[in-house]
């Protein structure tokens, strides 16, 4: 007798325990298969709901399987005839479901929640932690896109965003602690956050401290962009550095140009309609979609704490617009941060610095400690770079540059203070060096095809 003859005659056999393997069995075991497939995507996601609903079902299944093998008598159960194998495979039928639940119960803590952008607990923990302390990007950690991890203790979090498996984050954490010391504890406890949820920690437009702490981790830096901050009591028009500034003041003072500073809530809405043709002219003109992650737009112009300034003519015209993002420093606003800066294609040469001379001024009157004109991305590339990712953000800086460009913006801005902070970027595998730049690409760009950025960068 041939061994199918052998397995189909001992399937008739009366005194073995058989399956029911009909249509219907066989359909709930392809949904049960689906189930489990996305209660697997569902723990790779971070959530909960997956992990107790396979934990559900897989214990309900090793428990049916082990109440049938036990209700059944043993010569069916396990006959003889079939060998140890048979033994093998209905033991198993009740083990593994059993041990994976067992397994998922004990291990669950390594499958903890991702932070969601839209949460509503962790919106309203993130905007009472930014009003605390922070420094010049951290106000930042609330737009679209971005996620916030907060600390186990609840006085401090980062801001990221996860793009092809990293989490780059904003800049440096802020909180109730205090940032000039880099906030050792949460910056540990955040790489340990991305260890737990398979994410690559990257730190993006950090300062100093934050910087040092990583490099005596073992970990490298690359100085991405310096920042041109300083204190708004010291800012003068004197000297040759300010030259273009004075000349800019004297021809808007001639002309009849004024300032006004106010949030968007507070400007009529005249005002804010030709905001609003400035910012979508500007963006119409551009070969590439508005850039985003550490660049504002329109949407966060019109955030309660920003501040616009803006220039006007004898006609109430708006010439040109800026946004300052405030920083704070035990629960005030100790500074602002310049973000969106939009003007009319046929403004005066000059008015921008007007407008910018004039809005560090205010600042200087309302006491405010510091002023920063932000970093310029991708604009701190040397001619000799050193790393793979130096190579790549200056090939990014070099094709973006006639669209966006970040080292004319650079230029524009030492123009105000000779005071400048270099900002770093951290990373802590040298391999993942192109990866990390392809996911900075995706955080600036998240929109654009990849296409229209070859294409781009092949052009330069």
């Amino acid at each position: 007798m041939s061994p199918c003859q052998l397995g189909e005659a001992s399937l008739r056999c009366a005194d073995t325990l058989h399956w029911d393997h009909g249509p219907a069995l066989i359909g709930a075991q392809v949904l049960v298969s689906l189930f489990l497939l996305l209660c697997a995507w569902g723990l790779l996601l971070g959530k909960r709901v997956a992990l107790w609903a396979t934990v559900a079902i897989s214990g309900a299944a090793g428990i049916a399987v082990a109440v049938r093998l036990l209700t059944s008598t043993p010569a069916k159960t396990f006959p003889a005839s079939h060998g140890p194998e048979a033994l093998m495979w209905q033991i198993s039928g009740a083990l593994i479901p059993l041990a994976l639940a067992a397994v998922l119960i004990w291990q669950r803590r390594a499958f903890p929640p991702r932070p969601r952008s839209g949460d509503t607990a962790q919106t309203r923990k993130r905007a009472e932690l930014l009003r605390l302390n922070g420094t010049s990007l951290s106000w930042m950690a609330g737009w679209s896109g971005n996620q916030t991890f907060v600390t186990a203790d609840r006085r401090n979090a980062v801001a990221f965003r996860a793009v092809g498996g990293f989490a780059i984050t904003v800049s440096d954490p802020f909180g109730a602690g205090d940032m000039s010391t880099g906030s050792r504890a949460t910056i540990e406890e955040f790489i340990a956050y991305c260890d737990r949820v398979a994410l690559q920690p990257v730190f993006y437009s950090i300062h100093d401290a934050a910087a040092q702490h990583l490099r005596e981790a073992g970990w490298s830096t690359l100085t991405v962009a310096e920042e041109t901050i300083f204190d708004p009591a010291n800012f003068t028009l004197s000297g040759k550095r300010a030259q273009d500034l004075r000349t800019a003041v004297n021809r808007a003072n001639r002309t009849g140009l004024r300032t006004r500073i106010a949030s968007w809530s507070e400007l009529p809405l005249r005002i804010t309609t030709q905001i609003t043709n400035i910012s979508e002219e500007w963006v119409a003109n551009k070969d590439l979609p508005e850039l985003s992650f550490t660049l504002g737009g329109l949407d966060e112009m019109q955030e309660k704490d920003v501040l616009l300034a803006i220039v006007l003519d004898d006609e109430d015209s708006v010439l040109a617009v800026t946004s300052w993002l405030p920083f704070f420093s035990d629960g005030t606003i100790a500074g602002r941060t310049l973000d969106v800066m939009r003007r009319r294609g046929t403004v005066p040469n000059g008015t921008m610095e007007y407008l910018i001379t004039s809005a560090i001024q205010h600042f200087a009157e309302e006491g405010l400690a510091r002023v920063s004109l932000s970093g310029s991305p991708l604009a701190h590339t040397t001619d000799a770079a050193d790393s793979t990712l130096d190579r790549l953000m200056q090939l990014l800086s070099r094709g973006l540059e006639p669209a966006y460009g970040f080292r004319s913006l650079a230029r524009f801005k030492a123009k105000f203070s000779a005071n400048s902070e270099p900002m770093y970027l951290a990373y802590r595998d040298p391999l993942a060096l192109p990866a990390i730049g392809l996911a900075l690409g995706r955080c600036y760009l998240p929109t654009v095809s990849a296409r229209q950025l070859a294409a781009l960068l092949r052009s330069k």
